[in-house]
């Protein structure tokens, strides 16, 4: 396709922005990975049973700025700072609060979002007073628990990545993820913020 500015791509699936604000996607949807309202089996030609899968790109949502794809679910911010997630509906759709949501089509979660991420069935938003906000399957020992609605975990944030943060002081944070090793843990000091 033309007029692309931004991907983004999990084990399952691709998106991509265009210039106009189009969000794309295309691959398998087997847990409604791409955001189009369709989710689960099809019957192919031969009478077997595959993932229901798009093998051309179809437009999912307008006016969006930012895409991730984690390995169960995806995340947008809309240009108004809304954010905006669908997928595996345990991690993500119902961990957010939104009760009988459909998981294959994208849910607003939130407004006032400057930054997002996925990773590991965990999602990091950053709001623009500097808060961290987290919610997921903590399956990977992110934060040593398993949290059911968004949760602000930290202050002061300036910048977020899968798995990190980085404070307003220069401060690098890491999101546990090492064995027997639990919550938010402080890595170095003096990281150059521009």
């Amino acid at each position: 396709m033309d007029d692309v500015v931004s991907v983004a791509a999990n084990y399952y699936s691709s998106f991509a922005i265009k210039s106009d604000g189009g969000l794309w996607a295309w691959g398998e949807n087997g847990s409604g990975y791409l955001g189009n309202g369709k989710i689960g089996s099809i019957m192919n030609e031969d009478g077997h049973t595959d993932i229901e899968h798009s093998t051309l790109p179809e437009k999912i949502m307008d006016d969006v700025v930012y895409i991730t794809a984690g390995y169960s679910g995806c995340a947008a911010i809309k240009t108004d700072g809304s954010l905006w997630i669908w997928g595996d509906n345990g991690d993500f759709v119902q961990a957010a609060g939104i009760e009988n949501a459909d998981s294959s089509k994208p849910a607003k979660v939130m407004n006032g979002v400057t930054a997002v991420e996925i990773s590991n069935g965990c999602v990091f938003v950053l709001k623009p007073d500097g808060g961290l906000w987290v919610w997921g399957k903590h399956s990977y020992n992110y934060l040593g628990y398993d949290i059911n609605a968004p949760t602000k975990v930290m202050d002061n944030v300036a910048y977020i990545c899968p798995d990190l943060a980085v404070k307003k002081d220069g401060s690098l944070w890491a999101m546990g993820g090492r064995p027997n090793e639990k919550g938010l843990s402080k890595i170095m000091d003096g990281m150059i913020l521009n």
